[in-house]
C-alpha cells in the first residue's frame, strides 16, 4: 500500500465501526422497515468529508457541523442552565 493510502486506512476502518455501529443500532431502535434518514457529524472539514460520502452510501443525509461551534454552543447553553 503507497504511503498516502496508509495514511487515511485506520482512519477509514475507524470510520467503517462506527457506521456499523450506527447502523447496527438505528435497526434494534426503530422499525424494520425504515433506514436512517439523518445524520450528525460533528469534524473537521476533511473528515466530515468523509463521514458524509458514508451517509451518502446509506442514502442517509448528513449535517456537518464544526468543532469548536458546537462546543461553544454547548458552553453557551451549559452556562444559561446555571442562571
Amino acid at each position: 500500500m503507497p504511503a498516502h493510502e496508509a495514511r487515511s486506512y485506520p482512519s477509514g476502518l475507524l470510520i467503517g465501526a462506527e457506521w456499523h455501529d450506527i447502523r447496527a443500532h438505528n435497526l434494534r431502535h426503530q422499525d424494520k422497515d425504515k433506514s436512517l434518514q439523518q445524520v450528525a457529524i460533528i469534524a473537521s472539514p476533511a473528515l466530515a468529508r468523509d463521514y458524509a460520502r458514508v451517509a451518502a452510501m446509506f442514502d442517509a443525509g448528513a449535517a456537518t457541523h464544526e468543532p469548536d461551534r458546537v462546543y461553544a454552543a454547548a458552553l453557551r447553553r451549559f452556562m444559561t442552565a446555571w442562571r
